[in-house]
């Protein structure tokens, strides 16, 4: 059985680290999660996009309880770093997370260390190693002060398959490359470490399994190289390199860490180096980046129609109205309609204002202004005439009017709209969280339910046949009996027989499959060689030599130490014919067993209860639900007949009844009352067998009335 799959919950991790842990944690049969207001969605992972402060956080923590918490303080170098450190370490410790380990940096020592131990002091010249001391500084105090396992792991410069022209060096490095731009520029002092991703994957994998519970554990090569011998290794692997590089003033130099307490305590060693990895990664890039420019180019085009369509369309619709309503006055004039007496700017200014807002209305504003002015000049008007005039400066002041008013009903939609669009990128952001977290609910419940009662191991399939047998009537006893067995050995053709008083016949009680049909309603004992063994050695029969007169299993239901009923399977497949397969029909039949003995001694502490003083005639409700049991085995095989035959006591004597029919009907037929009358119910019985069950009656001096059948 394959181990439990245990669960790692990634938080700050960039793209050159994430996609190679995935894939590596995958085959190691981890769960992986990732969480992040920015987490990108990988193919074999989960993320969730939820900054750590939000309360979804907390949910995401709880439902998942990861065993391993990885976290990269690089993610966290800002001014809510602290805070965002305190949250997810207050989130793990109330989960109860296994293990915890924080991704530091070489940047917390000076560039000139070389092999720096875990023992250290660190004394970081950046900004960037100045945060990321503070925040170790920050989870050593919560890990002495709580119950966190929480180790900070240090490392130099992570470089795998995702590496993106922003990570660091090595990515702003090769995209010059790719791109074809001016070469990065490096100060030559001081060495720098390269670590591969996959090489720092097997370092926590082996601190997780250890149980590694230092504070600090250094993961590097040990192998520094100076800015110069990196730029040769990268000449020997990627053609049109330039010959040399020139100095500038941006670092290179990083301090080496040591890698001995690694390889002391874990066995750990770094197995990839860069000048073996180079090659791959510049092809990598290369291909990233060629898909990242047909990308871009496409957003472009997009973006151009979209601006076209959004910025410049309605401007050009304005221009147009103008230009109409200028050709309108040229025709008649005048703007105002001879029809109507409307002027038709307003129409225009309107039309601007609810369909484009603010910015067009004004410009619509203006067009009809200065068309209006057009018209009055022609008319020999001044602009002293235009401005003074109340009934020109009323009309002038309407078309601003018209234009502020239409273009406040425009704005006030956008605004709904926006907060509209807002609240509901707000909800179903919300609905795919909460739909995750229920998703992964019901999975660990079906997981947990799984665990408890699988149909496919031992104790579920034990737990199944309680459940089914849980009943107190012996005839449902035996029906369930029937199904049960024939679910749990997945076959199809079931019978039960159950055996004599005198032990020398077998009488069919109940049959499931359509391959019973043809057997035989009865087996005489002395006829059988494995009824003979299965009664005498009480013990499960194999048809090994295949005969077919005999099923292919076939195991005793026991009751007080013999043999009251045989369970008999047929028509097995081949792969069915094993041990597992025996002891599971073993099984069954015990189980069977003690519930028959425990439903037969209910059924004779309330014989009293259930039958006509002094006789074997049940009594109306002991006999309804009688017939109500073999209802429902008529519904699970509808080619079972069950016959009800109305009797008439002598006299109306019930013990004088009882005394007639002792030896006239079989052991699983039953007489009970129902409507005041007396009736025989014969399971599994056709027209002929009712007319025969008729000719022994009246031969013993019983009478016999209508009959029906259960449906």
């Amino acid at each position: 059985m394959a181990g439990r799959s245990h669960k790692v919950l990634c938080l700050g991790l960039r793209e050159a680290i994430a996609l190679p842990l995935i894939q590596l944690f995958k085959k190691e049969n981890w769960q992986v999660f990732f969480m992040g207001k920015d987490a990108p969605a990988y193919d074999d992972a989960r993320s969730y996009m939820l900054d750590i402060m939000e309360e979804g956080a907390e949910q995401v923590f709880r439902v998942r309880r990861p065993d391993l918490l990885l976290v990269g303080l690089r993610a966290l170098n800002g001014p809510q770093g602290a805070a965002q450190l305190e949250r997810i370490l207050a989130l793990a410790e109330k989960s109860h997370t296994g293990k915890i380990i924080l991704l530091s940096g070489a940047e917390v020592f000076a560039p000139e260390t070389d092999g720096a131990t875990e023992d250290m002091t660190p004394n970081p010249v950046t900004r960037e190693g100045r945060a990321l001391a503070c925040l170790e500084a920050l989870a050593l105090a919560w890990k002495h002060y709580s119950r966190l396992q929480l180790t900070i792991v240090r490392v130099p410069e992570v470089y795998g398959p995702g590496n993106r022209a922003q990570d660091g060096l090595m990515g702003t490095f090769f995209s010059a490359l790719a791109k074809g731009t001016a070469m990065p520029h490096w100060t030559r002092e001081y060495k720098r470490d390269f670590l591969a991703a996959r090489d720092l994957f097997y370092g926590i994998l082996e601190l997780q399994k250890r149980q590694y519970t230092d504070d600090f554990l250094h993961l590097s090569t040990g192998r520094g190289l100076t800015c110069q011998e990196f730029f040769q290794i990268a000449a020997k692997s990627i053609p049109h390199l330039p010959a040399e590089l020139d100095d500038a003033s941006l670092p290179y130099g990083q301090a080496i860490l040591s890698p001995q307490k690694a390889a002391r305590t874990l066995g750990w060693q770094a197995r990839r180096f860069l000048p073996e990895t180079i090659p791959l990664l510049y092809n990598r890039l290369q291909t990233a980046l060629a898909e990242s420019a047909d990308q871009q180019e496409k957003r472009q085009k997009h973006g151009w129609q979209n601006r076209l369509n959004e910025e410049r369309m309605p401007y050009a619709e304005n221009v147009a109205g103008a230009l109409l309503m200028l050709a309108f006055q040229y025709v008649q004039g005048n703007t105002v309609s001879s029809l109507t007496g409307f002027d038709l700017c307003y129409v225009y200014i309107a039309a601007m204002g609810l369909l484009y807002g603010r910015r067009q209305a004004l410009l619509a504003v203006f067009f009809s202004v200065l068309i209006f002015a057009q018209r009055l000049f022609v008319l020999d008007s001044t602009l002293l005439t235009l401005l003074y005039l109340p009934q020109h400066l009323i009309h002038l002041v309407s078309y601003a009017f018209a234009g502020m008013v239409t273009a406040y009903f425009k704005e006030e939609q956008n605004f709904k709209l926006a907060a509209a669009k807002w609240q509901e990128k707000h909800d179903r952001e919300a609905y795919h969280f909460l739909r995750n977290l229920f998703e992964e609910n019901v999975q660990i419940k079906d997981q947990l339910y799984r665990q408890i009662v699988n149909s496919d191991d031992s104790i579920g399939r034990l737990y199944y046949i309680i459940r089914k047998l849980d009943t107190a009537e012996p005839e449902n006893l035996f029906t369930q009996t029937a199904v049960v067995t024939a679910e749990i050995l997945n076959v199809e053709n079931v019978i039960i027989y159950v055996v004599s008083p005198n032990r020398q016949y077998l009488r069919q009680k109940v049959r499931v499959g359509q391959g019973t049909l043809a057997r035989a309603r009865s087996l005489r004992v002395a006829e059988y060689p494995y009824l003979q063994d299965v009664l005498a050695g009480k013990s499960i029969f194999v048809n090994r030599e295949l005969s077919r007169e005999a099923p292919d299993l076939a195991a005793p239901i026991m009751y007080q130490g013999s043999v009251m009923a045989v369970i008999q399977v047929y028509d097995l497949d081949f792969d069915q014919w094993s041990m597992y397969q025996q002891n599971l029909l073993a099984i069954t039949a015990r189980l069977v067993s003690s519930s028959l003995a425990r439903a037969y001694t209910w059924e004779q502490e309330t014989q009293a209860r259930r039958y006509v003083k002094g006789t074997h005639i049940l009594k109306e409700e002991e006999f309804a639900k009688i017939r109500e049991e073999y209802r429902k085995h008529r519904e699970i095989q509808r080619d079972y007949s069950i016959r009800l035959l109305q009797v008439e006591a002598p006299q109306g004597n019930y013990e004088r009844l009882d005394t007639l029919l002792e030896g006239n009907i079989r052991a699983e037929d039953f007489v009970g009352l129902w409507q005041g009358k007396t009736w025989l119910l014969l399971p599994d019985s056709t027209d002929a067998t009712l007319t025969l069950v008729r000719e022994r009656l009246e031969k013993a001096g019983i009478r016999t009335g209508e009959s029906r059948e259960i449906v």
